[in-house]
Parts: C-alpha cells; structure tokens; sequence
C-alpha cells in the first residue's frame, strides 16, 4: 500500500462492501465525501482500481486550510449599542 497522507478525517478510506438485493456485492470507498464504485467487491480488479485511487489521492496537493474571514461581522450586543445610540435623539 502507498504512504497515504490524511485528509481531513485523519483516516485512510476503507475498502467496503456494498450489499443489494438481487445484485452482486460491490466494492465502494468514500474518498473526500465522494462514493466511489470500484466493481465487484473482493475481485482483484476492484483493489487494483482503490490502490489507483488511494494513489491518486495521495499525489493530490493538500487542500489550502481554511482562511479567516476578511471581514468579521459586528455581534448581537454592538448591534444593539449601534441601534439605541440611533434612536435616542
């Protein structure tokens, strides 16, 4: 397996099995909120496709952290200061 390097979760996605009624067994793993569907859930062509796309992930930049906002919005109580030093004359 790859060196895998965390997302957000701090997990590697797992490998898991997908049960239909009616249907065979198929392979999924959840990568960044995304399902995606690697075929027939224990076939050697459904692990090769989730170490490509362990690998793909792992070669992915690292998303950006999240930045403060520019602009912090006034709180309840400033607003309600604000509010009565307008309305008194």
């Amino acid at each position: 397996m790859t060196a895998f390097v965390p997302g957000r979760s701090g997990r590697v996605p797992s490998y898991r099995r997908q049960r239909e009624k009616g249907r065979a067994d198929r392979a999924i793993v959840t990568v960044d909120g995304h399902r995606h569907v690697l075929g027939r859930y224990g076939s050697e062509e459904s692990r090769r496709r989730y170490a490509e796309l362990l690998a793909a992930v792992d070669a992915a930049p690292p998303d950006d952290p999240p930045r403060a906002p520019a602009h912090v919005a006034p709180t309840v109580a400033q607003l309600m200061v604000a509010y009565r030093r307008m309305s008194l004359p």
